[in-house]
């Protein structure tokens, strides 16, 4: 058995925009981080020619694979690691500019009888900030599904969920990088693109969707961050540049309290020269893992509380 569970979120620009040499050192990039959930972006042309890269893909990863509406979003895991069992990628609601793609597995070594884990790759909308607030809202909808356990209990199903937020998490975290300042945005249809307008009147940066997804689920890098000894980990996913401002961390993982024991390492994966984002890889304790969702425990409903919420 594994001695970690490997997760990770990739934006690989345009799946490459047809550069076939492009897209091969990616994905040998990916498969050397010995995955075992892959959350993919911009899955485009994926099932373009019979589905050809969609399988180039897989066997590039030595994994099974599922590609969302309109190619927009892909989930890929290890056949060794889980076996899956169901998909939401066509029942994801009308309010989604860039479908993402939802499914549903159990961990082979948890054993048969385990609870299932949800996976889901999605990719927020890049010019609306009310459209972003609308889709973190929907995928909250993925973490609100019940498992009935054996004492008459039952328990929220556990979700890995990830991808491209084009927008900035909030603020505060230990370590995390400064929101941008609004005056260095000096590109001013991306302003318009990732900011939206107060009661007041002034512009304010988005933060929204990290705010929502962090009152059910847990950031997984700013979770780690603020575990003591664990140092730097809100390393920014996308580069700066002198009209959008600085570099900031819109790609991350979220996952259901349930799992964060488990939980042993983040890491921002170097892309530059493959792709406009940097990899999110999540680490989580293999054996830690599969003992959670043997023996699950439901977690407190009142984890937060209006007056402590993100």
């Amino acid at each position: 058995m594994k001695t970690t569970i490997n997760v990770a979120t990739c934006n690989f620009e345009a799946n490459g925009k047809g550069d076939r040499q492009l897209w091969q050192k990616m994905h040998d990039h990916l498969a050397a981080l010995s995955l075992d959930l892959l959350l993919r972006q911009e899955t485009w042309d994926a099932l373009d020619h019979g589905g050809e890269l969609h399988e180039a893909a897989k066997t590039a990863l030595a994994m099974d694979g599922w590609i969302g509406q309109r190619c927009c979003t892909g989930v890929y895991a290890n056949p060794l690691t889980f076996d899956p069992l169901r998909g939401w990628s066509h029942d994801v609601g009308p309010m989604w500019a860039l479908p993402p793609t939802v499914q549903a597995f159990r961990l082979r070594a948890a054993g048969p009888q385990s609870l299932p884990l949800i996976a889901a790759s999605y990719h927020l909308a890049y010019n609306n900030a009310d459209q972003r607030l609308l889709e973190a809202r929907d995928a909250t909808r993925w973490p609100d599904k019940w498992w009935p356990l054996e004492d008459r209990r039952s328990v929220q199903l556990p979700v890995l969920i990830g991808g491209d937020h084009n927008s900035d998490p909030q603020a505060g975290a230990p370590g995390e990088p400064a929101q941008r300042d609004l005056s260095t945005i000096l590109d001013r249809v991306h302003l318009a693109h990732r900011t939206y307008l107060a009661p007041d009147g002034t512009l304010v940066l988005d933060d929204r969707p990290d705010r929502v997804l962090r009152i059910a689920l847990d950031d997984i890098a700013r979770h780690l961050a603020e575990r003591p000894g664990h140092g730097r980990k809100l390393t920014p996913t996308v580069h700066g540049s002198d009209t959008q401002g600085a570099g900031s961390r819109i790609d991350r993982i979220y996952a259901s309290p349930l799992l964060l024991p488990a939980l042993v390492d983040v890491e921002v994966i170097d892309a530059t020269g493959l792709s406009d984002h940097h990899i999110v890889l999540g680490r989580f304790d293999a054996e830690a893992l599969a003992e959670i969702l043997r023996h699950p425990q439901p977690q407190p409903a009142d984890r937060i509380s209006p007056a402590t919420a993100p």
